[in-house]
């Protein structure tokens, strides 16, 4: 019966069913224990499933009948060394240690005893026993040559067992997080020509509550109603918001929320039923989040004031959210606020504005400048403003036809038309003020003047808009350009001491908003607080601040109602490295109770300029909860022309369809079938089976190899419309292999042994790298080659070494670096390069796309040689190792760069590399120069090595230049609606 069983098992292995096989070797060693057979093969499954720990005690249980078996006279002894099952036992144990420390499942600081066998040896003993095999008989013997594998791995776990007996484990531990701070602050991206973020200043989104579901709709499966609050009995909420921009989605969320606990305070017993809420607001851009910041401070100041202060502050609210231009009594609020903000985050006074905020360090100091620019008055004229976004403006030609507002969405005219006839209009029209009582009219102000309609008490502050007002434009309209002019300022929040104070990417320091309408955010808003809105307290007004009041009134109250139950956090960051720095306190410690992870998640179309549905699922994917109300929610913009469906998108981005994502990441991926202008949403889900019964090693290590190539010859790119942004580095490619093993349940030696196999420069395979233009379709893949062939991984060994040195200790699979690696981080430096351009213009290259690699070289004739920069096209070429350059020249290719900036005064570009690796270079007189991936082709000269230096040597100096962009180009730069 045991052989039957042990035969069965045999089938099974071969036939890739782990989980089966496994079953069938349990049964034939609990038939027959004394066969050291059964269990050892029962120990190659457990550890081909990646279950280390029940492969250990298997090999236990092989080891001891084994012992059996050796010994004579009923007394077990060690096997001998011309066992070969003992040399496969010992391999495969110390293989399973190697693994458990480095995917952190075995701690060598738990004392915790060993268990102790039913009868016969224990398992310490026995541990003891393969340990002395091991050292004596093979790594000591005459023969150990001939065992290589057993010997490195036994010395490489007799130095992990050493270095962890010399600390405690509370050093353990530090040193296993500063490892994984270092990793996770690896740059994840390829860096852009020029590091000027774009600053999207309003929001074009219809404002969604992130407890809607799928498409921000109340009538479907995934909304969290009342009835799902009191069901899951939460206790904490949170939201995240991705890309957060002017936080109309925070706003939206917190009114809906205060809805339900409305609801729900209608009866006593489930006054307690609703969470905490905590929403953390991420934005890369610290003015963006600043303006964020800005409007929550407003509104709690709001809060404070009555009479006419109060209805200052709710105006200055109004046009720092909507409008391009404001009167000037909201400058000097804008100013003092400013101040008052950065007295509170500094720790200079009492949280007042900033109460229930959670800013950590590395934010604060990104945002606080830009709080010190608004702090004063600007030099900035609304006749300047005008000129680039006035009535007659380039931008204003630019912008689309209306679609939306209050005298066009029928949906409100209808409200009108039926409140005022059941004698519900609560907003009776006003003779004195025509133009008050008519949607139209102030949209006929708006395209004139730029102005809209302060609150009616206050319009009597400019005499010429009073005028109009009361006219309905008959009169004052040639007097009145001129008073705004001269009484109304430009939105100090438009402007930053960065975007906007760029020479080199602005309109004579003035932002060009082109598209922008305020009345599409007005009308949404309305729409949007409607369902929530209570008649006793709310009245359909024609006027934009009187819909805006009542919408920013609402999100007040819940500031107000839920007290220090609501939570703001705002983290200013790239979102997909930023939020795991976060959470992993990077950034410094957050409060007790800081969620680790999120009930929703709103990401915008950030994903179209960060890697779409890949990088949402290795980044953000770990801190999605996995309820099964969790969801992360995303929309495109970028390049919808580009796809169909969200199958297309997803297979791009993964080389993947949603079924096969869910199978290799614990993804759910729904409606695979939406057309590409509609919003996506995706779960991350608990595995019901192994990672080993659902994907083949034979199909990771295919993909593995498919997603290598990739990283290492990035496709091209088209222009928009049909952009597709493809950013990631070698660096994102290890987060994939380490999100696979800590999240998705790879068995960590697959990942282990495919990794070390690209630093030794072994990987072979069929598979070739894709050399088309992005998007990917699944019926372009390329063709396999006709046969497996070894690929050149040589060029990246540089990068590979800095990746390796710097994240070893955190990567979730053992790894063995070779000794031409530094053995130190601290010979990981950062050098930078001057650069000269070559490409003949700025829309060319697209400055602004994640594209730069850096490739360094050795040739004969140096800078001189010409053809090297032809390499930048034929990557494929040195894959193959084909001669795509001279015999004697070296090449390094470099995809991470920590800086770069071709339009500083001294333009340079800056990179992380040993320090072995630069003396190297700059001892043998190497060069670098650099290309663009989007392109294939190179953008610069060659420099050479004398003219690197360390980063900090003269990096100090460098100031943006003041070259201007003019003509076609400025156009080209400032009107990209993507």
């Amino acid at each position: 019966m045991a052989d039957f069983a042990h035969q069965k098992g045999n089938g099974l292995y071969k036939q890739g069913d782990l989980e089966g096989a496994a079953q069938a070797f349990q049964t034939a060693a609990r038939l027959d224990s004394a066969e050291p057979k059964y269990a050892s093969n029962l120990s190659a499954v457990y550890y081909e499933q990646g279950q280390y720990s029940s492969a250990i005690e298997s090999i236990f249980a092989s080891w001891r009948a084994l012992r059996a078996k050796h010994g004579g006279d009923g007394v077990p002894t060690t096997p001998l060394v011309t066992d070969p099952l003992a040399f496969k036992l010992a391999l495969r144990f110390v293989k399973c240690k190697l693994n458990s420390v480095a995917n952190k499942s075995l701690c060598l600081h738990d004392k915790k005893p060993k268990k102790k066998a039913k009868t016969g040896e224990g398992n310490a003993s026995l541990e003891r026993d393969l340990e002395t095999f091991i050292h004596e008989r093979v790594c000591g013997a005459s023969g150990a040559s001939d065992h290589q594998d057993l010997v490195r791995g036994w010395n490489a776990w007799s130095a992990i067992k050493k270095e962890c007996s010399e600390h405690t484990a509370e050093d353990c531990r530090a040193s296993l997080y500063a490892a994984g701070k270092h990793f996770r602050g690896l740059p994840i991206y390829r860096k852009a020509l020029d590091p000027v973020l774009e600053y999207y200043r309003f929001g074009n989104d219809p404002t969604r509550s992130l407890l809607y579901g799928i498409d921000n709709l109340n009538a479907n499966s995934f909304t969290l109603d009342d009835d799902v609050f009191i069901k899951e009995a939460w206790k904490d909420a949170a939201f995240l918001f991705g890309g957060s921009g002017d936080a109309r989605h925070a706003f939206g969320t917190m009114i809906h929320f205060l809805d339900l606990w409305k609801k729900l305070a209608r009866v006593t017993w489930s006054r307690k039923t609703l969470p905490k809420l905590h929403m953390t607001l991420v934005d890369i851009h610290p003015a963006a989040l600043a303006r964020a910041m800005m409007i929550f401070a407003l509104m709690r100041k709001g809060a404070q004031a009555a009479n006419t202060a109060k209805l200052e502050i709710e105006s200055t609210i109004f046009y720092t959210f909507s409008c391009i231009l404001m009167p000037g009594y909201c400058i000097p609020i804008i100013n003092k606020t400013s101040r008052e903000i950065i007295e509170e985050l500094q720790g200079k006074a009492p949280t007042l504005l900033t109460k229930s905020w959670q800013v950590d360090e590395a934010s604060r100091e990104r945002v606080i400048p830009i709080f010190k620019y608004w702090s004063e008055p600007l030099s900035k004229t609304t006749e300047k403003m005008l000129q680039y976004n006035g009535p007659s403006s380039f931008a204003f030609g630019m912008a689309p036809p209306r679609k939306m507002s209050l005298a066009r969405n029928e949906k409100f005219q209808e409200m009108l038309a039926h409140l005022s006839s059941q004698g519900l209009l609560r907003v009776e029209n006003d003779p004195r003020f025509p133009t008050y009582n008519n949607c139209r009219a102030e949209e006929k102000l708006y395209d004139d003047f730029r102005v809209l309609l302060p609150p009616k008490p206050l319009i009597g502050r400019y005499p010429i808009l009073t005028k109009y007002a009361r006219t309905e434009g008959r009169e004052g309209r040639s007097e009145l350009m001129q008073e705004v002019k001269r009484e109304w300022k430009p939105n100090p929040t438009l402007f930053d001491n960065r975007t906007t104070e760029s020479e080199a990417f602005s309109a004579e320091g003035y932002p060009v908003i082109s598209g922008s309408d305020p009345f599409q955010t007005v009308c949404d808003c309305l729409m949007f607080t409607v369902p929530f809105a209570d008649g006793r307290d709310f009245s359909l007004d024609q006027t934009s601040f009187s819909v805006m009041q009542q919408f920013f009134a609402s999100a007040r109250t819940a500031m107000e109602v839920f007290g220090d139950d609501l939570v703001v956090e705002f983290l200013c960051r790239d979102m997909c490295s930023g939020v795991s720095q976060l959470v992993e306190g990077d950034l410094g410690p957050r409060p007790l109770g800081a969620p680790k992870k999120y009930l929703r998640m709103w990401l915008s179309n950030t994903p179209d300029y960060t890697g779409s549905i890949l990088t949402n699922t290795v980044y953000l994917g770990p801190y999605l909860d996995q309820s099964k109300h969790a969801m992360m929610i995303w929309n495109c913009l970028l390049s919808p022309p580009s796809f169909n469906n969200l199958r297309e998108m997803c297979f791009n981005y993964t080389y993947l369809n949603p079924k096969d994502a869910g199978r290799f990441f614990g993804t759910l991926i729904r409606d695979e079938h939406r057309g590409s202008l509609e919003e996506f949403n995706m779960s991350v889900v608990p595995r019901t089976t192994s990672f080993s019964s659902t994907v083949s090693k034979r199909k990771t290590c295919e993909y593995l190899s498919r997603m290598l190539l990739r990283a290492i010859c990035c496709p091209r790119s088209n222009s928009s419309p049909r952009r597709v942004d493809e950013p990631t580095n070698l660096v994102s490619y290890f987060r994939l292999l380490a999100y696979l093993c800590e999240h998705a349940g790879c068995p960590t030696h697959w990942v282990g042994d495919f990794a070390q196999g690209i630093v030794n420069d072994s990987v072979v395979t069929d598979l070739m790298p894709y050399t088309g233009v992005l998007p990917i379709k699944e019926g372009a893949v390329p063709a396999k080659a006709p046969c497996a062939r070894k690929v050149n991984l040589e060029p990246w060994q540089a990068e590979l070494e800095t990746i390796l040195v710097t994240a070893k200790d955190a990567l979730p699979f053992y790894i063995s670096l070779p000794e031409r690696y530094t053995s130190s981080l601290d010979d990981i430096k950062t050098y930078t390069a001057p650069v000269v351009l070559t490409a003949k213009n700025r829309i060319e290259t697209n400055y602004l796309t994640k594209t730069v690699t850096l490739v360094f070289y050795k040739s004969p004739d140096g800078a001189r040689d010409s053809s090297v920069l032809q390499l930048a096209n034929r990557i494929p070429d040195l894959i193959e190792k084909r001669s795509a350059l001279g015999r004697d020249t070296q090449v390094q290719i470099l995809t991470s760069q920590e800086d770069a900036d071709v339009l500083a005064k001294k333009p340079y570009v800056s990179w992380k590399m040993s320090e072995g690796w630069f003396e190297k270079m700059r001892r043998e007189g190497w060069c670098m120069f650099v290309f663009l991936t989007s392109y294939w082709k190179a953008v610069s000269k060659p420099v050479e090595a004398a003219l690197w230096s360390k980063s900090g040597e003269d990096i100090a100096t460098v100031r943006r230049t003041t070259t201007k962009v003019v003509g076609s180009e400025l156009d080209h730069l400032l009107f990209d609606l993507d």
